[in-house]
C-alpha cells in the first residue's frame, strides 16, 4: 500500500465524519504496521474478525467469499436476490451475504495476457463466483463504486470516457493495463478502467506509488482501509477546478472577493457546479487568511468537503506529473554565496513569467510555491503546457487586445494564477527561500520587488543597502521601480549579466519569458548577451526554442527613483564566500556555477 498513505489518510480523516474509536489493540501483529490504526478503529465493527491465535494477518489476501461478508455487514447490505452460480450453494456459510452482495461483485473475465495467474480467465464461460479465489483491487473497487452509487443515488453510467482516459493517465503509471479493452469485455458492461479512475476520485482507492495495482489481490489491510474512506466521506465530492465566476469582469474585483463564486466540474455528474468557499477564520483587524482559495489551480483535481453551498475543506488530488531535474541545483540551508546563485539558477528555462507569480491569492504574501523546497511541479507543467504563442497579459502586448476571459493577468487585482509562474519579487522570494530555509511552508521572503533590496539589509539584516551604484558584483540583488534582478556580474565591457523573471517577448512577439539569463546593455554584440545566449541556447534549448536572449536597457535598469530602491550586498559573515565568487568575472561564475 502507498507509502505515504498514511498521510493522505490523516488529511481524509480531517473531514471525517466518524470519530475515531479509541481502543485497546486485540490483535497481536499489526504493531508497526501501516494501517495499524485503521484497524483498532474497526476492531469491534464485527466485520474484520482476527484468527484464533490472535492474529489479524493484514497482509492477507481476501477471498470473494469473505469479501462478501465484509461488504454486506460493512454497508448494511439489505436487499437479497437468487443466487444462481453454479459453485455456490445453498447452505454455504457466505450464502446469506452472497446473496445481498452478489450484485455488486463483478465476475466478468480479466483480458487476455492474465491467463497465467488469474483463474477468471480460465472460468470465463462458465456461470461461477470462485468464491475461495482471492479478490482483485480492480474488482473491489468496482463493487465499491456500485455500493456508493446506489446508496446515494449517483448515475455511474453517464461516464465521460474521453476524459477519464486523460486523467489516468496523470494519475497512474500503470494507466495503460487498466483498460480492460485488450482482451474481451461482455456487452453492456462498463470498463475496469472507469471504475479504477472513479474509486480514486471518490477517494475509496488511492493507490500505491502512483500505481493503482488494480490486477493485485486485495489485502484485508487495504480493505478496511477502503471502507474506512467510504466512511470518511460524508457531504464530500470530487471535482475539478474551473476558476472564479465570471473572471475578468469589472465587478469581480479585489473589493468584492469575499462573496465571491467558484466553478467546479464535479466528476460523478459530469455538471458544472457553482460553490462559495469559506474564507478562513476572521482576524482582529477583519482580514481573511482565504486558506483553500490560496491551493486552488485551475484544471486541477480536488476532494472537496461541502456545507450547504460552501466548500469548507479540500485537499487536491496529487496527479502523476513527469519528475523535473533542474540542470543546476542549489541545497537548501547552505549559506554561501555560490550556493545562492546556483539556487537561483534552478527555475531558469521551466518557469514563465505570471504577474504576480509567487504571491498568495490575496496578493499579500508569499504562495504555497514560494515557501516550498524545489522548483514547484506547478510551473513546470504550466511551462509544458504552453508555447511561445502563450503571453500573461495582452496578445502582441496591445491594450485593445485586452481579453480578461483568456488572459493570466489579475485584471480584477486578486491573484488567480499566482502559482502558474513568477514574477520578479516571487522569483527573489522563492531564491532566497530556498537558499535559507530546509523546510517548507514556513514564513516567506516574498516582497514588493522596489523595496526589497533595503528590506533585506534593514528589516532583516541580511546585509548592506544603498543607492550609490558603480558596477554589480556577482550575487547582488538590484532593487529599481517595479522590477528586482541578482546580479553575475560585471563584464570587461561594462555589459552586465543577470538573473531575474520577466516577460520578455517569444520568437512570435508574446510576453511571458520567465526566469532566464539576460543582459544589460546596449547592443547584442555586448559580452554579457554573448554569455547568455551560449548558456540559455546549450542548457535550456526548450525555452530557447521560444525565446530569444532579452536585452536589457542599463537606462532602465539602473535607473531608480524614490527612497527605496536600491542595491544589496549579502554581508560575508551571513552568506560566505570562501570561492571568491564576488571577485569573478560573469564567465567564471557560469563557469563554476555549470561545472
Amino acid at each position: 500500500m502507498k507509502r505515504i498513505l498514511g498521510y493522505i489518510l490523516s488529511l481524509l480523516l480531517a473531514f471525517s465524519a466518524v470519530p475515531y474509536a479509541s481502543a485497546e489493540a486485540k490483535f497481536n501483529d499489526i504493531d508497526g504496521h501501516w494501517a495499524k490504526d485503521i484497524i483498532e478503529k474497526w476492531q469491534d465493527s464485527g466485520y474484520i474478525n482476527g484468527y484464533p491465535d490472535g492474529s489479524f494477518k493484514p497482509d492477507n489476501p481476501v477471498t470473494r467469499a469473505e469479501l462478501s461478508r465484509i461488504l454486506t455487514s460493512a454497508f448494511d447490505l439489505k436487499e437479497g436476490e437468487q443466487i444462481t452460480y453454479e459453485d455456490v450453494a445453498d447452505g454455504e456459510w457466505f450464502y446469506p451475504y452472497l446473496e445481498k452482495s452478489a450484485k455488486f461483485i463483478p465476475i466478468y473475465p480479466l483480458p487476455t495476457g492474465f491467463e497465467s495467474n488469474m483463474p477468471y480467465v480460465e472460468n470465463r464461460d462458465r456461470n461461477a463466483f470462485l468464491p475461495e479465489e482471492k479478490a482483485i483491487r480492480g474488482h473491489v473497487a468496482e463493487a465499491l463504486v456500485k455500493i456508493k452509487a446506489e446508496k446515494e443515488n449517483i448515475d455511474i453510467q453517464n461516464l465521460h470516457r474521453g476524459l477519464i482516459t486523460s486523467q489516468l493517465s496523470k494519475i497512474f503509471k500503470d494507466a495503460e493495463q487498466i483498460s480492460t479493452t485488450k482482451g474481451d469485455v461482455p456487452p453492456n458492461v462498463a470498463r475496469l478502467d472507469e471504475y479504477m479512475w472513479l474509486a480514486y476520485h471518490m477517494g475509496i482507492m488511492i493507490g500505491d506509488d502512483g500505481y493503482f495495482n488494480q490486477y493485485g489481490y486485495m489485502t484485508r489491510a487495504e480493505l478496511i482501509t477502503a471502507i474506512d474512506n467510504m466512511s470518511n466521506m460524508d457531504n464530500m465530492i470530487t471535482a475539478l477546478y474551473l476558476g472564479v465566476e465570471n473572471y475578468g469582469e469589472p465587478e469581480t474585483n479585489k473589493d468584492n472577493k469575499n462573496d465571491f463564486r467558484y466553478r467546479f466540474y464535479t466528476y460523478l455528474d459530469g455538471k458544472e457546479k457553482i460553490f462559495t468557499i469559506d474564507n478562513g477564520p476572521e482576524y482582529a483587524e477583519g482580514k481573511y487568511d482565504y486558506p483553500i482559495q490560496n491551493m486552488l489551480k485551475e484544471n486541477y483535481s480536488y476532494r472537496l468537503k461541502i456545507d450547504g453551498d460552501t466548500v469548507i475543506a479540500a485537499m487536491e488530488l496529487k496527479e502523476d506529473t513527469e519528475e523535473y531535474t533542474p540542470v543546476v541545483s542549489g541545497v537548501p540551508g547552505r549559506f554561501t554565496l555560490l550556493n545562492f546563485l546556483k539556487t537561483a539558477m534552478e527555475p531558469v528555462g521551466t518557469t514563465l513569467y505570471i504577474y504576480g507569480g509567487g504571491w498568495d491569492w490575496q496578493d499579500e504574501g508569499s504562495s504555497r510555491q514560494a515557501r516550498t523546497i524545489g522548483v514547484s511541479p506547478d510551473w513546470v507543467r504550466f511551462f509544458n503546457e504552453q508555447d511561445e504563442y502563450y503571453t500573461y497579459k495582452e496578445q502582441d502586448g496591445d491594450k485593445e487586445k485586452a481579453n480578461p476571459k483568456e488572459s493570466y493577468y489579475p485584471y480584477g487585482e486578486y491573484n488567480e494564477y499566482y502559482y502558474a509562474g513568477l514574477d520578479c519579487s516571487g522569483y527573489i522570494g522563492w531564491v532566497i527561500y530556498n537558499t535559507l530555509e530546509t523546510e517548507n511552508m514556513k514564513k516567506g521572503y516574498v516582497m514588493g520587488s522596489t523595496g526589497t533590496a533595503k528590506k533585506l539589509a534593514v528589516e532583516r539584516g541580511f546585509g548592506e543597502w544603498t543607492q550609490e551604484i558603480t558596477e554589480m558584483k556577482p550575487g547582488e540583488l538590484m532593487s529599481i521601480n517595479g522590477h528586482i534582478w541578482i546580479s553575475l556580474g560585471t563584464c570587461s565591457d561594462g555589459s552586465t549579466l543577470i538573473l531575474h523573471s520577466t516577460p520578455s517577448r517569444s520568437r512570435a512577439n508574446q510576453p511571458g519569458g520567465g526566469v532566464q539569463i539576460s543582459a544589460i546593455g546596449k547592443s547584442t554584440e555586448c559580452e554579457a548577451y554573448k554569455l547568455a545566449d551560449e548558456y540559455m541556447s546549450k542548457y535550456y534549448p526548450e525555452w530557447y526554442r521560444r525565446y530569444p536572449i532579452y536585452l536589457c536597457d542599463p537606462d532602465v535598469y539602473f535607473t531608480f527613483t524614490g527612497e527605496n530602491a536600491g542595491k544589496f550586498t549579502w554581508s560575508a559573515d551571513f552568506l560566505a564566500d570562501s570561492e571568491n565568487v564576488k571577485n569573478m568575472t560573469p564567465k567564471e561564475v557560469l563557469d563554476i556555477i555549470f561545472e
